[in-house]
């Protein structure tokens, strides 16, 4: 016969289990479908939302000046397309680039003129778009241009060489246009073959401002 405190130990062992099994049963429970009494539960409505990201005014304006320079990059720079300029640049736009060593392009008409002839002369053959992005109004766009001499520039006749250009422009918006445009440029090839239209009117432009 079992001595009654062995048998005392053993159902208590027994009892120890069977609470166990049955906390483990309400922690797999809860953690499944949850615990409404908790104090820290949350309703569902409210565990499910998600904080949406609102754009500020000024972050809404840059994107929308962003989307315009790199169409006006792609359709206007790249092929010339005359309604681009028309659509995204102000009529009085001032342009600072190396198509006019003599002084900055002066208006819409005058930059879609210089433009022409360059793309017309200068065919692109490819066109990659390195960087961009936009702060408040201003736009700077970083790109890679492929192009060939195909057509008299300049009074220069075509020598059928291809030649790379890397530029930065950095454009200012205002009322959804562009309003200036500062153009930087490594055209080292180009500006090699140009050089003998290049250098006059470089020579030209340094003697008007002395």
């Amino acid at each position: 016969m079992r001595s009654t405190s062995f048998t005392k130990t053993e159902n208590l062992h027994k009892m120890n289990k069977k609470a166990t099994s049955i906390l483990t049963a309400v922690v797999i429970a809860c953690t499944f479908s949850g615990c409404s009494n908790r104090t820290d539960a949350k309703p569902a409505t409210e565990a499910v939302n998600t904080k949406v990201s609102v754009l500020s005014e000024s972050d809404a304006i840059a994107n929308s000046n962003l989307s315009k320079a790199l169409r006006f990059v792609n359709e206007g720079l790249q092929k010339g397309d005359t309604l681009a300029f028309n659509e995204l640049v102000d009529t009085a736009v001032i342009v600072t680039t190396g198509l006019k060593p003599g002084g900055p392009i002066q208006g819409l008409a005058e930059y879609k003129s210089i433009f022409t002839h360059f793309i017309t002369a200068w065919p692109g053959m490819r066109f990659t778009i390195d960087e961009s992005f936009a702060v408040g109004d201003k736009v700077v766009v970083r790109f890679t241009s492929v192009n060939v001499f195909e057509k008299e520039f300049f009074g220069m006749k075509p020598t059928h060489q291809v030649a790379s250009l890397k530029e930065v422009h950095l454009m200012t918006f205002k009322n959804g246009k562009i309003v200036s445009n500062i153009v930087s440029a490594t055209n080292l090839e180009y500006e090699y073959i140009l050089y003998p239209l290049l250098k006059d009117a470089v020579l030209a432009a340094v003697a008007t401002k002395n």
